[in-house]
């Protein structure tokens, strides 16, 4: 795979996928495990070592900010693009155009105005009402708007 930077969303994505496939397993506790002693933490410490708020906020980085305004711009336009979307908005009834949607969400990130209480992000934006979104239905976003964007960068079909 291409390590251009160009390409960081995809790469976000499938580094995402690959700590979800490996999550809970004996090897990822031992890695856990390695990391705590390693550090000098007490056994414990890092719980299970998946901390929601980071994967989430750092996947949603790597897709909606780090990407070049006309590289994400052109990427939600494309007809790909607006059926993925379709299907996750309608699945978690959510009515807003998908570039006013994720701009909202680019800026609160890039703007480090985002808050994670009880499960929920939190997303602000001075030009937008507050945003507040489940943990599992952004874990859904990654995981189906997220997955064009993994393939986005070396697919034909634009």
């Amino acid at each position: 795979m291409n390590s251009d930077l160009r390409n960081a969303a995809g790469l976000a994505v499938v580094e995402n996928f690959i700590i979800s496939e490996i999550y809970g397993t004996e090897e990822w506790k031992a890695a856990v495990s390695k990391v705590e002693k390693n550090a000098g933490y007490v056994p414990g410490t890092l719980s299970d070592g998946y901390f929601t708020q980071v994967r989430v906020l750092s996947v949603l980085y790597f897709i909606l900010v780090f990407p070049k305004d006309r590289w994400l711009n052109d990427a939600i336009s494309s007809i790909k693009f607006l059926k993925v979307w379709k299907i996750w908005s309608e699945k978690y009834d959510i009515n807003d155009d998908p570039k006013r949607f994720l701009r909202h969400m680019r800026n609160s990130i890039a703007h480090g105005d985002v808050e994670f209480k009880f499960r929920k992000f939190v997303f602000r934006d001075r030009n937008n009402p507050e945003l507040a979104l489940d943990a599992d239905c952004l874990a859904d976003l990654i995981d189906t708007v997220g997955r064009f964007f993994a393939v986005y960068p070396f697919s034909s079909e634009r």
